[in-house]
């Protein structure tokens, strides 16, 4: 049984039920082809599949901008994942990029993967973590994007969405979008734009200056990541 079957497995109740609830949808979607190459980060990265793009800074403003075992959503010792963390107290902002081409014109395609953030303790000192109060949304942004045909409008004639957690486990709107201290799937649906391609991006949006000692505890990690018809 591959990663990929095992985590399905394994997963939470409420994602289970909502396997169940979808059904044939579900069904056709996991065993569909993934066209993204080194989905779940085992390989080097490299421009045959994943690299580093950057909206705001560089190579150097980031700590850790690779694969590592820390990412990996699955159990086994050896797993990767994707992971980036700041390496100081400025803006930054950075993702992992895949772009699919050869897309059959106006058809969807969905793009799926798992993603979560580090958090650090409230000033009460208390271990509970409340994405409303205190989920750092002013500092940090953890998410999936797929550009393409639909969506807001981005460069280059092309348009953006945002991957959605379908289940999330806290009800705040804005947690079905970003990364919780929680391992969780995300999903949406796009289009191809007119050169028939999508991009998935993966990003780490730091948009605050903060303390030097957050930075270790800034980690955005991303695994098990799917772009299928």
């Amino acid at each position: 049984m591959s990663r990929s079957n095992l985590l399905l497995a394994g997963s939470r109740p409420g994602a289970q039920g909502l396997v169940l609830g979808l059904g044939f949808w579900l069904c056709v979607s996991a065993s569909a082809q993934n066209y993204l190459k080194n989905p779940e980060f085992e390989s080097q990265l490299g421009t045959t599949n994943w690299t580093v793009g950057y909206i705001r800074g560089g190579p150097p403003d980031f700590e850790i901008r690779d694969r590592t075992t820390a990412a990996s959503r699955g159990w086994a010792y050896g797993d990767f994942g994707a992971e980036f963390r700041p390496f100081h107290n400025k803006l930054a902002h950075a993702y992992f990029t895949q772009t699919v081409t050869n897309l059959t014109a106006g058809r969807l395609y969905t793009v799926r993967g798992w993603m979560k953030e580090d958090w650090w303790s409230p000033p009460t000192g208390t271990n509970t973590y409340d994405p409303v109060k205190d989920g750092k949304r002013n500092s940090f942004l953890v998410y999936i994007e797929a550009i393409g045909g639909q969506g807001s409008p981005t460069s280059g004639c092309r348009a953006s969405v945002k991957a959605v957690n379908p289940t999330p486990v806290y009800t705040n709107a804005d947690v079905a979008v970003y990364a919780t201290d929680t391992w969780c799937e995300y999903r949406v649906q796009q289009t191809p734009d007119t050169n028939r391609s999508i991009e998935v991006r993966l990003h780490l949006d730091k948009l605050s200056w903060d303390l030097t000692y957050y930075l270790p505890v800034m980690n955005a990690y991303f695994d098990i990541i799917s772009l299928t018809p």
